[in-house]
């Protein structure tokens, strides 16, 4: 139920000019408008097998991935991937043949170091970003390179890109929090900015600047003095998501089962709500997951098993009194800025298991429920596609593209 019209999102996103003001992380006591959402409600459907399926354990280097970071759809059906591995774009026909590839490791122009995200952008122009070097480059669709321009932030490693559905792009950066408490492991909060950098200059507005996830700092120390410190995620902790939507910003806040939208101005300007979800409790179950997990993980000459142990519960006896699993841990939005997708949260144990997200539109109304193969990790989705990396039991990756549709 809509408790506000939708022209005032409209008229704010209308406006659309950016702001080098930062606004206050609190949430506001009132907004333009909010949005109830009840089920029952409409279920998406991918494919029951992929329209497209790129990759091979062995065979053609141009059809072999070593960490893919993003795989796109252009409007005339071909296929972009970003490959971390080489530092690669690779360009497909819409049936997976090979056409181009642009990039390569290096610090030219063109090349780079670290691509840790990418967007398509209208013209099909695809935008990626160097962690390493904190650059920008754009390529054409027909892989030659259109600019490249310096994009310095705080964490590089921690930025991810997309369109606004204007023509425009948004960053937003994961700013992490150094706590130098006198305990070995310490609370900090994050923090999430919201940025707009440019193609054609390299001025970079912020558009807002907002609660961040829970993580820890690890300190050691020689007396009284920190000799090494490591930033660490906290298990299960609160998350914050955001990324761009047409026009604006769509953010999860810090415990918060509501989605909330931002305008490019930094105001909020909506609210959405739904009354199905239930808060799951950590249980002593839930913590075990994530000591195997952890255990699992540990390298051959290792910690041994009590030190990870160890570990992981002082991260754990850092959460609130009555904390709960955090309902979503990722978030995406479409290439044309008109919907947000939210994962529900993957607990270690069910990788396995299809994944649930789901799809709002920027009116705050879920427009579907949709279950995504197990394996399967979106970078792209649009009204009538989704692409993303698959990778099988041997870790081998493949850039993905199933149909998609709604009933």
């Amino acid at each position: 139920m809509r408790l506000k019209g939708l022209g005032a999102v409209l008229l704010l996103v209308a406006g659309g000019a950016c702001s080098s003001e930062a606004v206050n992380p609190d949430l506001p006591e009132s907004t333009e408008w909010v949005t109830e959402n009840s089920p029952p409600y409409p279920v998406g459907e991918l494919s029951p097998e992929p329209v497209v399926r790129i990759g091979a354990l062995e065979g053609s280097s141009e059809v072999e991935f070593t960490g893919l970071v993003h795989v796109g759809v252009l409007g005339d059906g071909r296929i972009v991937v970003v490959d971390r591995g080489p530092n690669e774009v690779r360009w497909f026909d819409e049936d997976g043949v090979f056409q181009a590839q642009a990039g390569g490791r290096g610090e030219g122009p063109g090349e780079f170091l670290f691509p840790v995200s990418a967007t398509l952008l209208p013209g099909d122009t695809l935008v990626l970003y160097d962690g390493r070097t904190q650059r920008l480059t754009a390529f054409d669709a027909s892989a030659s390179l259109v600019a490249t321009r310096q994009f310095q932030v705080t964490s590089g490693f921690g930025v991810r890109l997309g369109g606004t559905g204007d023509g425009g792009m948004m960053a937003v950066e994961h700013r992490m929090t150094l706590a130098m408490g006198r305990s070995e492991y310490n609370y900090a909060r994050d923090s999430l900015v919201l940025l707009v950098p440019s193609m054609s200059t390299e001025n970079v507005d912020t558009v807002a600047t907002l609660p961040g996830p829970e993580s820890v700092t690890w300190v050691a120390y020689d007396g009284d003095e920190p000799v090494a410190t490591r930033q660490m995620e906290l298990p299960l902790g609160e998350l914050a998501l955001a990324a761009p939507t047409f026009g604006g910003a769509a953010f999860v806040r810090p415990g918060d089962a509501g989605l909330s939208f931002y305008s490019l101005e930094g105001e909020m300007v909506g609210h959405a709500v739904r009354s199905d979800l239930q808060p799951v409790p950590i249980s002593e179950g839930i913590k075990g997951r994530f000591v195997a997990k952890a255990l699992a993980e540990v390298p051959e000459g290792g910690p041994p098993p009590g030190v990870v142990e160890e570990e992981v519960e002082a991260r754990f006896a850092l959460l609130a009194e009555g904390q709960t699993v955090p309902l979503f841990d990722r978030i995406l939005s479409a290439a044309d800025g008109g919907s947000v997708w939210l994962r529900r949260t993957v607990l270690p144990g069910d990788e396995a298991l299809p994944s649930h997200w789901t799809v709002y539109g920027v009116d705050g109304g879920i427009r579907a429920e949709v279950q995504v193969p197990p394996g399967f990790r979106p970078t792209y989705v649009a009204a009538d596609r989704i692409a993303g990396v698959e990778t099988d039991g041997l870790g081998v990756e493949y850039a993905t593209v199933y149909s998609f549709g709604i009933r």
